[in-house]
C-alpha cells in the first residue's frame, strides 16, 4: 500500500531512517532526527509536495518525498527528490515504484525538473537513479564531512516533464489536485 505521510508517522520513519544516519555516508546529518523533529519536516511539506510511504502488512518498506530544491522564485519548477528504504526491502522494486508515484504527482503539480544530490561513491544509488532517467550533472568532491572522512557528492538531474523551451505553467500544490487522481496515481504504482 502506498499513501502520503502524515505527522504521526513520524516515529515509523525515524525508525527506518536511523541506520542510514549512525552507520553510513547515505546522508549528512550526524544525529537522527527526533519524532517531533520529523513530524515537523513531514508537516512543513504537507499540501505542497509529495512525501510517499510504502507498506506492507503494516510495516514501513520505504519512503519517497520532494523539497524545494532552492527558495529563489525561478528554481520553483525545481524539486530535489529523497529515497530511503528499510534494509530488508531492498532490490525488491519498491524504491522504483515509489519513485515512479513520486514522479507522476510532480508531473500533474506542473514540476519540471528532479535533482538528486548522491554521496560518492555509491555506486548502488548511482545505478538506481540512472535506471529511472535521471542524468549525471555534476560532481563536488570534498563537500561534506563525516565519519571521519571528506565526501563528495554526484549531481543527478530528471526531467520531469517535457518542454523546456515552453514558459511553465504555474505549479499547483499537492493539496490543489483531485484526491481521486492522487489516490489513484498512489494505487497504480503500490
Amino acid at each position: 500500500m502506498f499513501r502520503l505521510a502524515l505527522p504521526q508517522d513520524a516515529p515509523e520513519i525515524v525508525q527506518l531512517y536511523r541506520p542510514y544516519v549512525e552507520n553510513t555516508t547515505v546522508t549528512f546529518e550526524y544525529e537522527t532526527p527526533t519524532k517531533q523533529e520529523m513530524a515537523r519536516r513531514i508537516e512543513q511539506l504537507a499540501g505542497r509536495l509529495p512525501w510517499i510511504l510504502a507498506f506492507h502488512e503494516g510495516k514501513l518498506l520505504g519512503y519517497a518525498y520532494a523539497h524545494p530544491y532552492a527558495e529563489r522564485a525561478a528554481y520553483q519548477w525545481s524539486v530535489e527528490t529523497s529515497i530511503y528504504m528499510a534494509q530488508h526491502a531492498r532490490h525488491l522494486g519498491v524504491g522504483r515504484r515509489l519513485y515512479g508515484a513520486l514522479f507522476e504527482l510532480l508531473q500533474c503539480q506542473g514540476l519540471r525538473c528532479a535533482v538528486a544530490i548522491v554521496t560518492s561513491p555509491n555506486p548502488a544509488s548511482d545505478a538506481f537513479h540512472q535506471a529511472l532517467g535521471f542524468e549525471k550533472v555534476g560532481f563536488l568532491p570534498n563537500i561534506g564531512y563525516k565519519q571521519e572522512k571528506w565526501l563528495a557528492v554526484s549531481l543527478w538531474q530528471k526531467a520531469i516533464a517535457p518542454g523546456e523551451k515552453t514558459p511553465p505553467a504555474k505549479v499547483r500544490p499537492l493539496c490543489e489536485l483531485c484526491p481521486e487522481t492522487v489516490q489513484k496515481i498512489l494505487q497504480e504504482y503500490a
